[in-house]
């Protein structure tokens, strides 16, 4: 199903970027400490809610190769809701 909404498009960053707290994996202790998950491109997100300059690249990061957005809803209209929370944990509540 294709992402239609802004609000799509928000919970659909939101999910991605944040799916590894809905798996508890941000307390294994390999990764306690980490802000964003350490497999992912969100150390380069500027969609979060606190800002960009918080994140510190990794020594050694080598960003994965992605496409970034070009269409309006993943440019700009998914910013019309709040920015992406740090420790949001997406998905309905358990």
């Amino acid at each position: 199903m294709p992402i239609g909404s802004p609000k799509q498009a928000r919970s659909a960053f939101a999910y991605v970027l944040n799916n590894w707290r809905r798996h508890h994996e941000d307390q294994f202790a390999s990764v306690e400490k980490a802000s964003v998950d350490p497999y992912s491109t969100g150390v380069l997100f500027d969609g979060w809610d606190v800002p960009f300059e918080r994140f510190a690249i990794p020594e050694g990061y080598e960003p994965m190769s992605v496409q970034a957005p070009r269409s309006w809803l993943l440019t700009v209209g998914w910013r019309k809701h709040p920015r992406i929370g740090l420790h949001e944990v997406p998905g309905p509540l358990r």
